[in-house]
């Protein structure tokens, strides 16, 4: 009875897990991410201290024609942290009119009680880095439509025909941030 209950149990916990594990797979394109930019969507500079949300729509935003580096991550700082390698590695790719990252916060996946700490570091780093698309997801949307990485940082290389050409989960080691990004060099020496 102990070992029927125990495969029911781990049955049951494998399908209740496949939805996390769905998403696109390399080859594939996008599914379409729309959010609302109440509170969410795509960040913009305002002044020299605000953010204003406005309307994202992955189609629009992510259109091909260029490759795009997509960091998908939880709100939390231990998911910020998985990125340390990658951010090393990519600091020499400098956003252009044939490259571009796009930073992804899932607010849905915070600490309770730390998402309004969270969105401030975020607006901090667009500031910042103004250059990168900034997006911020309060529901998980995409979570659920990408397949990204609950509590953690996930990361897909897009190339200019709008294929998906690289995956990755966090945490990543130096060796990983270096396959990322002979990812985007190798989609960027692709492009016509």
């Amino acid at each position: 009875m102990r070992s029927m209950l125990f495969a029911f149990t781990v049955s049951l916990a494998t399908v209740l897990s496949l939805p996390a594990l769905a998403g696109p797979s390399v080859g594939d394109t996008l599914p379409r991410l729309i959010l609302s930019g109440e509170d969410e969507g795509l960040m913009s500079r305002v002044g020299d201290d605000d953010v204003k949300y406005t309307r994202f729509d992955s189609a629009k935003h992510l259109a091909p024609g260029r490759v795009y580096l997509i960091t998908y991550m939880a709100g939390r700082k231990g998911a910020q942290k998985m990125g340390d390698a990658l951010k090393v590695e990519m600091r020499t790719r400098k956003p252009s009119a044939k490259y571009k990252p796009v930073n992804v916060m899932n607010l849905d996946d915070c600490v309770f009680g730390t998402c309004g700490f969270a969105r401030g570091k975020f607006e901090d780093h667009l500031h910042e880095v103004p250059t990168v698309i900034h997006v911020v997801d309060e529901e998980g949307k995409g979570l659920r439509l990408w397949g990204g990485m609950k509590e953690g940082m996930a990361i897909m290389v897009i190339d200019h025909t709008g294929a998906i050409t690289h995956m990755a989960r966090g945490p990543f080691t130096a060796a990983t941030a270096k396959a990322i990004g002979a990812a985007v060099d190798a989609a960027l020496a692709k492009m016509p």
